[in-house]
Order: C-alpha cells, then sequence, then structure tokens
C-alpha cells in the first residue's frame, strides 16, 4: 500500500511538471532565488 501511494505522488507532480514545462522551471527558480 505505501509504495502505491508514493508512486501516485511522484506520477501527480511528474504530470503537472511536463503540462507546465519551462512555466514550471521560471516558476522554481523565481521562488529559489
Amino acid at each position: 500500500m505505501q509504495q502505491n501511494m508514493d508512486m501516485d505522488d511522484e506520477d501527480e507532480p511528474k504530470k503537472k511538471w511536463s503540462v507546465n514545462g519551462v512555466i514550471g522551471d521560471k516558476r522554481t527558480l523565481l521562488l529559489f532565488l
């Protein structure tokens, strides 16, 4: 059960990152800066 939960958590952000693409990267850079 725990392994499935972890995989699901990883899949969701990956999909969001792929959708956001460059925009997501820019936002993270701004946050880090």
